[in-house]
């Protein structure tokens, strides 16, 4: 609970200023079960902006693995949110029961902090605790740089109401972020094509954008984890018509 009193005296102002991480902490007691959590929640894939606004909501999703060679007896997470706690999980086991694992998914907030704490106990007694939080940033189309071939467009359909888009095939655009995820935010429509992404020049993966039905705001894309830094998304149209929307960065 220590940790928690920091946080809200001050301290968070200074994680917050990262985009969105994760605070995978050891074990409080190196004799108690080990607790691991994703590197950082997940933005769902498929998952729709709430609106058009700068701080929408969207599905995020984290998990955790508990371990203990002597089995880990009882376990229980905990969801903070704003002042409020909320018990989420909890797990009762014996000593056969050496490797646990729990999920969550929740609805995540731009520039909102939020935040995952597990406890655990082996069957020795022994018990220790970790943590993860989210506090999601999010930019507009007009922070990347783009290359010929597209143009502007408005709609308030789209995350801030507008966005830029191109039916010119190797049309490309490059977002600078800081932080270990990037996520692009597109739409999906009978008449879209399909999306090429690279990060720092390399290629990740090409991401169909048809659907039988028009749907603005879509989380069509995560990159995978990286090392927390500076790092380069480009998007490069593959076929059809891509729209580039917004970007979340984690």
């Amino acid at each position: 609970m220590a940790q928690r009193v920091i946080r809200r005296v001050g301290v968070v102002v200074a994680v917050m200023a990262v985009a969105v991480g994760a605070l995978i902490s050891p074990a409080s007691a190196a004799s108690g079960p080990s607790v691991n959590f994703f590197k950082t929640p997940v933005p769902v894939i498929g998952g729709l902006l709430s609106d058009s606004s700068n701080q929408p909501s969207f599905a995020v999703k984290d998990g955790w693995t508990l371990y203990d060679p002597s089995g880990v007896c009882s376990a229980y997470a905990d969801f903070y949110d704003r002042g409020a706690t909320t018990r989420i999980w909890n797990h009762a086991g014996n000593s056969a029961t050496k490797t646990v694992s729990g999920k969550y998914q929740w609805s995540a907030t731009i520039n909102r902090y939020q935040e995952i704490d597990a406890y655990a106990t082996n069957c020795l007694g022994d018990s220790s605790s970790g943590s993860t939080y989210a506090s999601p940033s999010m930019e507009q189309q007009g922070a990347a740089t783009y290359g010929a071939g597209w143009s502007s467009a408005a709609c308030l359909c789209w995350s801030g109401g507008s966005a830029m888009r191109s039916s010119t095939v190797g049309a490309s655009a490059n977002y600078g972020f800081y932080g270990q995820m990037v996520s692009f935010v597109s739409d999906k429509a009978p008449s879209r094509g399909s999306v090429s992404l690279y990060i720092d020049g390399r290629f990740q993966k090409t991401v169909s954008l048809s659907t039988s039905a028009t749907v603005n705001r879509v989380i069509v894309w995560n990159s995978p984890y990286l090392n927390r830094g500076n790092h380069i998304l480009t998007v490069k149209v593959a076929s059809g018509r891509v729209d580039a929307d917004a970007f979340i960065t984690q």
